[in-house]
């Protein structure tokens, strides 16, 4: 965890305020409760007051595991290579990112995806922005962040 990132939880406990993320691909605005390390992750309780919700409940509780360096690095990489694809189709400019780039953001956002295809086809394909063949289109997408050894082996829905 980064020292801003640390101290910004840390002053939104302290003084009450509300903080806005993203978890499972969905924004959420919660009451930050406690934080530290739980079996060696990194988690933050919170009670989340608004945004969305897969489970749909608001009010609701949430145990929500913080990225680690990696996630982090990842996540950054993740929104550059994707928005900078985004831009360029919208210019009708060519632009593909290299392929070893976004084979790294997918080893470690995207365990699931497939890996027999182009790098860059499978990151706008996870990402819900092309349609790769031989899969059903992605409609709805999440990355994981969490440290790898968390993920559970499940392919999201």
């Amino acid at each position: 965890m980064d020292s801003d990132t640390d101290r910004l939880i840390r002053t939104a406990i302290a003084e009450l305020r509300l903080i806005r993320f993203q978890l499972a691909g969905l924004l959420r605005i919660a009451e930050p409760h406690d934080y530290g390390i739980m079996n060696g992750t990194l988690r933050l309780f919170v009670f989340q007051v608004g945004g969305k919700s897969r489970s749909g409940r608001l009010p609701d509780w949430r145990l929500v595991t913080v990225a680690d360096a990696s996630g982090f690095a990842g996540m950054g990489c993740a929104e550059l290579l994707v928005h900078a694809g985004d831009v360029a189709e919208a210019r009708g400019l060519a632009w593909t990112p290299p392929a070893d780039l976004a084979d790294a953001v997918l080893a470690r956002l995207f365990p699931w995806a497939p890996a027999d295809g182009d790098p860059a086809a499978v990151l706008r394909w996870v990402t819900g922005r092309a349609v790769l063949p031989g899969r059903e289109p992605v409609t709805s997408w999440r990355w994981h962040c969490a440290p790898l050894d968390e993920w559970d082996g499940a392919v999201p829905a």
